[in-house]
């Protein structure tokens, strides 16, 4: 399993795991900026990590996308590099 959890989907209707005023007050949005968390990673030459930091900000998304249109967005050796911190 992953850690993600899990969404249950009933025959006529979906039925929700968080309350849906948490999950709106939760969900990142094209309409207003929100809270986030933002970590900056340097890495040097030879892939190591060099510095990291944790920051809070504020992001408002410029489009929805589905989690496959997205991971097709990326570009393969930043994906490779994603895997080197796994």
């Amino acid at each position: 399993m992953s850690g993600r959890g899990i969404r249950v989907d009933l025959p006529d209707q979906p039925l929700p795991l968080i309350p849906p005023v948490l999950l709106r007050a939760a969900s990142f949005t094209t309409l207003e900026y929100r809270p986030a968390l933002t970590v900056i990673v340097d890495v040097d030459a030879s892939g190591d990590l060099a510095k990291a930091q944790l920051r809070r900000s504020r992001i408002r998304l410029s489009a929805r996308v589905s989690p496959s249109e997205n991971q097709n967005a990326v570009p393969s050796d930043v994906v490779g590099l994603v895997s080197a911190f796994r």
